[in-house]
């Protein structure tokens, strides 16, 4: 009986814990996307400008460095 108790402690702890980091990490990741979303809309014109300059860099790359 007290080995359940101390096995149903740890496994509350450390689902406690895991929580606490997969949360601050959810947190991190949408503030990111956020500030990623605001830029896009902040910056439209500017970026749809640089799309066709983007589009042969990624084909440059992708021809000098094969995966």
């Amino acid at each position: 009986m007290k080995d359940r108790i101390i096995r149903a402690l740890f496994f509350s702890g450390f689902s406690i814990i895991t929580g606490l980091i997969v949360g601050i990490i959810d947190v991190f990741f949408s503030k990111g996307l956020i500030l990623a979303a605001n830029l896009r809309v902040e910056y439209f014109n500017k970026l749809i400008i640089c799309l066709p300059f983007v589009g042969v860099l990624m084909i440059f790359l992708y021809k000098k460095y094969p995966s």
